[in-house]
């Protein structure tokens, strides 16, 4: 159990830190709504507390603040954290961070040091120190980007609705589950089909082309390139990058989609179902919580007339409606 506490505050301690140095234009509240709306997606809460998971996860949230708050000095946006360090800020989360005022002017290595001493917390243990064979010049080392919020708060709302594997492993082969017998997609991980697994081995994205190895980072490796990258979404505003890369991960005719709810936002365009440069061009016109809003509404029409036409798939509606629901929750429309 606290393994998993213990992850949940290291992601939150990450996200805070992504968005004081990606978001420095931000407000406060703006910063943390973004946190929030990243860590909803990423963490699995009970069925029943679906309705209040941004309150609860919220309180997360300004408990990893409140308890940083005695580095407010420290500017974080202008400074990379090594794993280190940030193992020991989720490490003194837990105590109390009264009286540290002390610590005030003093490194964040010193900061972090001073609670270690004042409430006990265990040490890592130094590495011993080699002898050095011989001085070499020093290697510089390029600053890592800036964590791209909107892709991450994306994604990771797709992957939470796409699920793990809709199958079993039986002798190394892959046995679709009797709940998913109606998949048109078939054996699929992490909602990769094997065609779409095996021309991105081709294409050198993943390592291996097999459907019952890959891992969820391989998976979201694939959506980057073939998705996020290929169609342009990283160029649009929040909260309709969300919606456009959710909708062309989950259907094949997202194009229909997309021209739709454009044209309701008054966007003079052919509606033929082909995506490219004129379809992208009046997306990227529109206002983005109106298109957002248009996208989830001609989602909603696109499953139903799925549905129309292939009884068979009204098993996957209730599911797929709750999708666009949350789908327009996380938008914030």
């Amino acid at each position: 159990m606290w393994g998993m506490l213990g992850s949940i505050a290291s992601w939150a301690v990450d996200r805070v830190l992504g968005a004081e140095k990606s978001m420095p234009e931000k407000s406060g509240a703006e910063k943390r709504a973004a946190v929030v709306s990243i860590l909803d997606a990423m963490i699995p809460l009970p069925q029943k507390l679906e309705g209040i998971d941004d309150k609860v996860i919220g309180l997360l949230v300004d408990w990893v603040c409140d308890t940083m708050n005695w580095l407010t000095d420290y500017d974080f946006s202008q400074t990379e954290l090594n794993e280190a360090q940030k193992e020991k800020v989720v490490s003194v989360l837990g105590v109390s961070v009264a009286g540290v005022a002390d610590t005030a002017g003093k490194s964040l290595d010193e900061r972090l040091d001073a609670l270690y001493e004042k409430y006990g917390v265990e040490k890592a243990a130094e590495p011993e120190s080699e002898p050095i064979a011989e001085t070499k010049p020093e290697t510089v080392v390029a600053a890592k980007p800036a964590v791209d919020e909107n892709w991450e708060r994306s994604i990771a709302f797709s992957l939470k609705y796409e699920g793990g594997q809709n199958f079993t492993v039986v002798n190394g082969k892959p046995v679709i589950k009797g709940s998913a017998k109606a998949d048109k997609g078939g054996a699929t991980a992490y909602g990769i089909t094997i065609p779409v697994l095996k021309a991105a081995y081709a294409a050198g994205v993943v390592p291996h082309a097999d459907i019952c190895k890959l891992t969820q980072a391989e998976a979201k490796l694939i959506y980057k390139k073939n998705f996020w990258d290929r169609y342009g979404w990283g160029e649009l505003a929040w909260p309709v990058c969300l919606c456009c890369l959710d909708c062309c991960i989950n259907h094949g005719g997202f194009a229909w989609i997309l021209q739709r709810a454009a044209a309701d936002c008054k966007q003079a365009l052919v509606i033929d179902g082909k995506f490219g440069p004129k379809t992208f061009a009046a997306v990227k016109a529109c206002d983005p919580v109106a298109l957002a809003k248009a996208i989830v509404k001609q989602r909603k029409a696109y499953y139903e007339k799925i549905v129309a036409r292939d009884s068979s798939q009204k098993v996957f509606l209730k599911g797929w409606m709750a999708r666009a629901d949350a789908m327009a929750k996380a938008a914030g429309v």
